[in-house]
């Protein structure tokens, strides 16, 4: 019997109009994507941060289980993290969904996607309960595995061209999936296992053309639907030792951190910092918030046990040498600020902040040659750098050069208008200069965004 009276075959990436669940799919997937990039940080478009993608329906133990939100198992499977993670998907979703359309029939593949959906979440919560899954990857994966099923179980009829054909697309997407989740640290493989396990579990139980008696297709389908049944089975069974798994705890106050500081709320965000870690002590990445929301803080002397921690293990982790940096300056040690950025400047020469900071530290050893190379340097490799133009002013405002100083924090605020730094610097050089209704806005507007200047900024 010649194959194609069994299922039809479509080119690879014709989307036909009969694919109507293909398009249906695909369309929910990228309109969600670009709603989350357009009502976030554009940084979304290529690596969303982890508030974006718990606020937009990331799976994980934290948010799904202990806060019980168990729609995310759904709606991670819709949720991408970055554009190249969409483009893939889709890609493949282009190419594979209107073949399965035709093998299964629309409300069979729709039936088929979203069971692979969820019991790749399943999977997910099972076996790596601390990572954000997001990703259509699993369900995708299932489309594959629902058609493993269908050509293993009609392989007599199946020319061998098209057997080789979809063994090496499949393996191809395979790989892929699986290659991904060991790179991101959000995308994991026990998402992609479970969906495409479901999926031919889900594709031998849909079959919708095969030659068997009842009591053999009876039999298929109540042993595929038992076996699907075992991931939420295992899950059920499984959810109160998520909820009380301290790595999983010590995630969801890490998450609440990420969100509460993403809203501003700089004292709620290291409070949760603080639980986290008091369930999980090794959570480096919590370690390394708490680092930069007590600098932010100025909470120097905790900064700097951060940090220390952090470059036990990491010696080489800039951003931990630059978070030093920050705390050494915040707590009086200069000319250690200054080692550190040195380190950083003599590995990585074209990073404009590295030379700012430095030039900050400069200034207050009271070294304004060297604050003046290493500013000029700074806005030489980034002129946006607003912070570098107020530097440099206050390089200019040590040497009595006020109107330049007013000019150059001027130019910092055409760039950035909301960082109080610059408007008391402005507020100084104003005085300086004369300008009481300049200087009287300016000093409404420093004390408004409440900056706190440090003790030898009050000699400028």
């Amino acid at each position: 019997m010649p194959d194609t009276n069994i299922f039809p075959e479509l080119p690879n990436g014709d989307i036909n109009p009969k694919a109507g669940i293909t398009r249906v799919i695909l369309a929910v997937n990228v309109v969600l994507f670009v709603m989350m990039v357009v009502t976030s940080e554009w940084m979304s478009l290529l690596a969303p941060p982890v508030s974006t993608l718990i606020e937009w329906g990331g799976n994980s133990g934290a948010s799904t289980v202990v806060d019980g939100q168990y729609w995310r198992i759904v709606s991670g499977a819709f949720l991408h993290i970055g554009l190249l993670h969409l483009a893939m998907n889709m890609y493949f979703l282009w190419s594979m969904g209107p073949m399965i359309e035709q093998l299964f029939g629309q409300k069979r593949t729709f039936v088929i996607y979203m069971l692979s959906a969820i019991g790749g979440s399943l999977f997910s919560l099972l076996l790596n309960p601390t990572v954000i899954s997001a990703g259509a990857s699993g369900a995708l994966l299932g489309l594959f595995g629902a058609m493993t099923a269908f050509f293993w179980r009609t392989r007599r009829y199946t020319s061998p061209g098209l057997l080789k054909r979809r063994l090496i697309f499949t393996v191809i997407f395979v790989v892929y999936c699986f290659g991904f989740g060991l790179v991101n640290k959000h995308i994991d493989n026990g998402a992609h296992l479970g969906g495409l396990l479901t999926g031919f579990l889900a594709g031998l139980a849909l079959l919708p053309r095969f030659e068997e008696t009842r009591v053999e297709k009876l039999n298929r389908i109540i042993f595929s639907i038992a076996a699907a049944s075992l991931p939420v089975i295992l899950f059920a069974a499984n959810v109160p030792s998520i909820a009380k798994n301290p790595h999983v705890l010590a995630m969801h106050e890490y998450q609440k951190a990420c969100i509460l500081s993403d809203h501003d709320k700089k004292d709620e965000a290291l409070n949760a910092l603080n639980e986290a870690l008091k369930y999980d002590p090794e959570l480096k990445v919590a370690v390394a918030d708490r680092a930069e929301l007590n600098v932010t803080l100025k909470h120097f002397a905790d900064a700097l046990q951060d940090v220390t921690v952090l470059l036990k293990t990491q010696p080489d982790n800039k951003e931990a040498l630059l978070l030093r940096s920050a705390a050494y300056h915040g707590t009086g040690q200069y000319q250690r600020a200054v080692d550190d950025l040195s380190k950083m400047i003599a590995d990585r020469p074209n990073e404009a902040i590295f030379y700012n900071n430095r030039a900050w530290s400069y200034i207050a050893m009271g070294k304004l040659d060297e604050a003046d190379t290493d500013v000029n340097k700074a806005i030489t490799l980034d002129r946006k750098l607003s912070t570098a133009y107020d530097t440099r002013a206050v390089v200019e405002m040590r040497s009595g050069k006020y109107p330049e100083a007013v000019a150059d924090l001027s130019k910092a605020m055409e760039i950035k208008n909301d960082d109080g730094a610059y408007y008391f610097h402005r507020y100084i050089a104003s005085k300086h200069l004369g300008k009481s209704s300049e200087a009287q806005a300016d000093e409404a507007k420093w004390k408004k965004l409440t900056y706190q200047p440090e003790p030898w900024e009050s000699g400028l």
